[in-house]
């Protein structure tokens, strides 16, 4: 409960100071504190105060207020996750990228196609009996990572995400090439979780990820390319993280 109310004033906050805000008259923060922190203090009487429960808050754009509390499943958060690249570029410039809300059909679409094509290219590979067969199934990927239409790695359908590039594949692009090179070695300013990308690039800036760059556990930059971050994905020493506020921190794979 404790790391849920803390979560959550950086949520409020994020409504409260965001400019062109969809919401006409945002409820104060004590006042939504007071119905998230009742109708939770409900539930947990009923299924026990060590329960883990995942609070869902929508406010909807008359600032009418629900909340809902149902226990959370068992997760592993060490486990790492599958995921693949999108097969094309999203359009950030939409208000359902910049703000967390229940249209998902940009991510929903995204992560359908994706996976259908993955799950071409791998009956494809194995009529033709390649070596690269024996690909994970669709069943096992967890997510989608995406990019914008410069091909900057933005986030994926579910998470923010980082990386901590190998020094010695530190430069993948040469200064005089096409763009800087994007990952900097392991670690860049101590950062545990490495670097990602910066709003800029055109995604939702989650308040884990924001949690995890006040705390010195992680550090922003500029750029994160596809194809700096493709040459990179078979190293063995390149890590990648997934983040966000139900789930925590949990290490993922491009594949």
């Amino acid at each position: 409960m404790l790391d849920a109310a803390a979560f959550f004033r950086n949520y409020w906050s994020r409504l409260e100071h965001a400019a062109n805000t969809p919401f006409a008259d945002v409820p104060s923060k004590a006042s939504l504190m007071h119905k998230v922190q009742s109708h939770v203090g409900t539930v947990m009487n009923s299924v026990g105060a060590d329960t883990q429960l995942r609070v869902r808050f929508l406010m909807d754009t008359r600032s009418a207020v629900s909340v809902t509390a149902t226990i959370e499943p068992d997760q592993t958060a060490d486990t790492e996750k599958s995921i693949i690249l999108s097969s094309f570029p999203i359009d950030t410039s939409s208000p359902f990228v910049k703000y967390k809300t229940t249209h998902r059909d940009i991510y929903n679409h995204a992560k359908a196609v994706s996976v259908s094509d993955y799950e071409k290219k791998i009956l494809l590979l194995s009529k033709q009996g390649s070596a690269q067969t024996g690909g994970t199934s669709s069943c096992e990927i967890f997510d989608v990572l995406m990019y914008n239409n410069l091909m900057e790695i933005t986030e994926t359908c579910i998470a923010n995400i980082s990386a901590i590039a190998p020094s010695s594949l530190e430069r993948a692009h040469p200064p005089s090439g096409r763009h800087a090179p994007a990952l900097l070695s392991n670690p860049r300013n101590g950062a545990e979780f490495g670097v990602t990308p910066s709003l800029d690039c055109g995604l939702l800036g989650g308040t884990m990820r924001a949690f995890l760059l006040r705390s010195g556990k992680l550090d922003t930059i500029d750029k994160i390319y596809v194809d700096d971050l493709l040459k990179i994905s078979t190293a063995d020493d390149l890590k990648l993280y997934c983040f966000n506020s139900v789930r925590g921190v949990y290490p993922v794979k491009l594949l």
